[in-house]
């Protein structure tokens, strides 16, 4: 069975735990403006990739795919992009910069560590039993799996997802 992987630069894992930290509650501006900056960048990356001939790849927002999948910066993929293909590497390569501001990666830190590790230990806690723990790459990425046999759409999936934030 294929496992999915989730792929985040570090900024952008951090911008998205701290807007799902600030919950929906308040409606601050600050979130509010955060949360328009990222789905610009997002937009801008969707693009890019495209624009570097990753077809298919599609909009932030759009329908989730059923089954195991692949989300790239909390854009989910089609099972029909190669996220280890030379093609996709390179178009990330050149687009992960429009996600950083073209700012370098940040280092990964003890603390964007321990955030990781939580997110998953709190999937596992509400009901995703085999959600892996992440994995943290050389070059400032993390990664994040779903798991063989874990269904995104299913409600006990959505649920802990909405309990745990979206890393």
């Amino acid at each position: 069975m294929r496992r999915s992987v989730v792929v985040l630069p570090l900024a952008a894992t951090l911008a998205a735990l701290a807007v799902s930290a600030c919950g929906s509650g308040g409606g601050s501006s600050v979130s509010a403006a955060t949360e328009a900056s990222n789905t610009s960048a997002q937009l801008a990356f969707a693009k890019c990739m495209r624009f570097h001939r990753v077809s298919g790849f599609p909009d932030p927002g759009g329908a989730r795919p059923s089954g195991p999948v692949t989300s790239i910066l909390g854009i989910a993929l089609p099972s029909t992009i190669d996220i280890r293909s030379p093609q996709f590497q390179s178009a990330m390569s050149s687009c992960q910069k429009l996600i950083t501001g073209g700012q370098p990666r940040p280092a990964l830190t003890a603390g964007k560590r321990h955030a990781a590790l939580k997110f998953s230990q709190c999937m596992r806690t509400h009901g995703v039993a085999d959600f892996p723990d992440p994995v943290f790459a050389a070059n400032g990425m993390i990664g994040i799996g779903i798991g063989t046999g874990n269904n995104p759409n299913s409600p006990t999936f959505q649920q802990a997802e909405r309990i745990c934030g979206t890393p």
